[in-house]
């Protein structure tokens, strides 16, 4: 249970200052696109532990793909729901791994970028601060 308490001790600091103004959140964005697979509440946790993270998959799923974590690297505590409730799990990037073969990380750029989250931000940001 103290994992829980301790991430979402991260989770409140960090949220007011990813939506506390547009380069912030554009920041978070970006770093989001790459991390597509996260939702809000743990791509907030893994850009407050780890912000230069470019690719993160468990312990096991780092071995699946021929890559093994280097001894005394640190994970990055996310959330997972389980059966019955959440638990900490524990996610590693990719620089934290040695290995044959490198997946390739998917980026937003300009050619894939849309203004579409802007705009959302723009219209939430009032209605976040009340």
């Amino acid at each position: 249970m103290k994992g829980i308490i301790c991430t979402k001790e991260i989770y409140r600091e960090i949220v007011p200052k990813i939506i506390q103004d547009e380069a912030s959140w554009s920041r978070f964005l970006n770093f989001s696109a790459t991390h597509y697979q996260m939702g809000f509440e743990n791509a907030s946790l893994l850009y407050a532990q780890r912000p230069d993270a470019t690719m993160v998959e468990t312990y096991a799923g780092w071995r699946e793909k021929g890559r093994y974590v280097r001894r005394g690297s640190k994970g990055i505590a996310v959330i997972e729901s389980g059966y019955c409730r959440p638990y900490v799990e524990h996610v590693f990037d990719i620089s934290d791994t040695n290995g044959r073969g490198r997946p390739e990380i998917w980026r937003l750029d300009k050619e894939n970028e849309r203004g579409d989250a802007i705009r959302e931000y723009r219209r939430c940001t009032p209605l976040l601060k009340s």
